[in-house]
């Protein structure tokens, strides 16, 4: 899994997800797992913290990326083949 999200990283995908998701199992057995997923976590929470806390002309661009982002996938999955509702 953790192969995967490096993966994603660079491809189309949700790379760093399946990477905290791949390091969360880990974690379960080992310890060096749990430590680097405590870092990422904490990484991810200053990050998340700097787009929240940043200017207003980046928290509106990031909001501005996600909705179209949303947009995109909506348009594509309504006008191309890819049934979002099964049947």
């Amino acid at each position: 899994m953790l192969l995967l999200g490096v993966i994603m990283l660079f491809t189309p995908g949700p790379g760093w997800a399946l990477i905290i998701f791949g390091l969360g199992l880990l974690a379960l057995e080992f310890s060096w797992a749990e430590r680097l997923l405590e870092r990422v976590l904490h990484r991810v929470g200053q990050v998340s913290d700097e787009v929240i806390g940043g200017s207003p002309v980046r928290r509106a661009a990031v909001l501005a990326v996600g909705a179209a982002a949303a947009v995109g996938f909506l348009a594509w999955s309504l006008f191309g083949d890819i049934p979002i509702i099964p049947g």
